[in-house]
């Protein structure tokens, strides 16, 4: 996510502290106060009147509670309830504890929403739930989606989309569109980008001199050196491996019939059966002569 990313879950109850500040939104159109496509800063303004009860946090974010009341919700019942900033529900499902129930106590929860989760918490719970539950905060679009809508006016972005899409892999679709391709984790065989983080890694060691300052520069030219020609074969091993696995085999037997046969179109039944009699024969002559 980028650093000034709408996040509940990094916010304080009170202004000040240590938060992160958080960039502008707007208030959802769905607020049942009627304040929805308000512009809302999440942040007080450098200055503030001399009477402001939160002048000395001049600049700084305001906090869970602030925001909540700027967008019509009652975080002060009365003088002695005022809606918390996590509740035991909360605290207990995002640590994974077996949930408690929830005891008795003076800070309740708000009455202006009914709506409920599948757990059976309500969106006004808490305050941290109250907010990550609102539209603007649940549509923030992380670092990926923001750097590929974004011009690519400057030649650093194409390295830093090389760095932050690593594990996936992303084409221009027909309409001109993204698509992502979330590839399986912890199995590099049937990644073809880790093929190429590796080629580009062993490119970079070849040709580095210990310097950070050419460091920096080769990094670029390491991402790019590789050629098309050897990128289709990585996409080509993989296919392979999945073929291969497709079929039942794993281990050692999926390894050999993967270097013994490069078929583009994959790894056939027959191809399989032939690549395990002969590492099998193989595997007999080495125990014979030793």
């Amino acid at each position: 996510m980028p650093d000034d990313a709408l996040c509940a879950s990094k916010m304080n109850v009170g202004p000040g502290g240590k938060q992160p500040q958080m960039h502008n939104t707007t208030i959802p159109l769905d607020n049942p106060f009627g304040l929805g496509g308000r512009v809302q800063s999440l942040n007080y303004p450098p200055c503030l009147p001399e009477d402001h009860p939160h002048k000395k946090f001049e600049g700084q974010p305001k906090g869970m509670r602030a925001i909540a009341e700027e967008r019509g919700y009652a975080v002060d019942l009365d003088g002695s309830k005022r809606l918390i900033g996590d509740c035991m529900q909360c605290k207990s499902r995002n640590t994974r504890k077996v949930k408690r129930t929830q005891p008795e106590s003076k800070e309740v929860n708000s009455e202006e929403s009914e709506s409920e989760d599948e757990d059976g918490r309500t969106n006004t719970c808490c305050l941290r739930h109250l907010l990550s539950m609102q539209e603007d905060f649940r549509g923030q679009k992380c670092l990926i989606e923001l750097v590929r809508s974004a011009p690519h006016s400057s030649p650093f972005l194409h390295i830093f989309i090389h760095f932050i899409t690593y594990g996936q892999t992303i084409e221009e679709g027909s309409d001109g569109s993204d698509v992502f391709h979330l590839l399986p984790k912890f199995h590099p065989e049937l990644n073809p980008m880790e093929y190429l983080w590796g080629w580009s890694k062993r490119y970079f060691r070849e040709r580095s001199n210990g310097k950070f300052s050419f460091a920096k520069s080769l990094v670029p030219i390491s991402l790019d050196a590789c050629p098309l020609v050897t990128i289709r074969r990585f996409f080509r091993h993989s296919e392979r491996y999945i073929s291969v696995y497709s079929l039942g085999a794993t281990g050692i037997a999926a390894e050999y019939a993967v270097k013994k046969y490069k078929s583009h179109r994959g790894v056939s039944q027959r191809d399989l059966n032939a690549a395990e009699e002969k590492r099998m024969a193989k595997a007999t002559a080495l125990q014979w002569f030793s």
